[in-house]
């Protein structure tokens, strides 16, 4: 009998901004995860499948050995505003990582994603909202924030 290998989903969507600071870490973390994945490869270490999940293709200079996939979604309306970004990290992505079978799902900043299927282990940039309240200055931003606690506190790992 063939052991199953692992899959862990990663939420990469911030690798469609690569001019912030989270679209750096997503896409640095892909790059040092590729050439790990290639270095297990030449070991003869294959137990291990990526499921990248985002909402625009990765840039070509992005290369991606075997044992990666990738999930472009977005919802059917094509406004990029908070209302999208919830339904997407919410709603849409949770549903994706359970249907792939994810074993370990990692968001790669904090967001509404819950995981319920699989461990989840979510990374905290930003704790400015949360010292300075006055950054939220909308309701919209207010709602994100307290989802984004939730999940974060749902989370197996931070």
């Amino acid at each position: 009998m063939q052991n199953k290998k692992l899959i862990i989903g990663i939420n990469a969507s911030f690798a469609r901004k690569p001019n912030t600071g989270i679209g750096q870490v997503t896409l640095n973390f892909l790059r040092k995860l590729s050439k790990l994945k290639v270095q297990s490869e030449k070991s003869k270490v294959k137990d291990y499948k990526f499921v990248l999940y985002l909402e625009e293709d990765l840039s070509r200079n992005i290369k991606l050995p075997n044992g990666f996939e990738k999930r472009i979604f977005l919802p059917w309306w094509r406004r990029d505003d908070l209302v999208r970004k919830i339904w997407w990290e919410k709603y849409l992505l949770p549903k994706r990582a359970k249907k792939d079978g994810c074993d370990v799902f990692l968001s790669l900043y904090q967001c509404p994603t819950i995981i319920k299927n699989a461990k989840h282990v979510t990374l905290v940039h930003d704790i400015i909202p949360s010292l300075f309240p006055e950054y939220l200055n909308n309701s919209r931003k207010k709602h994100y924030q307290k989802l984004a606690e939730k999940a974060i506190k749902a989370a197996d790992k931070i």
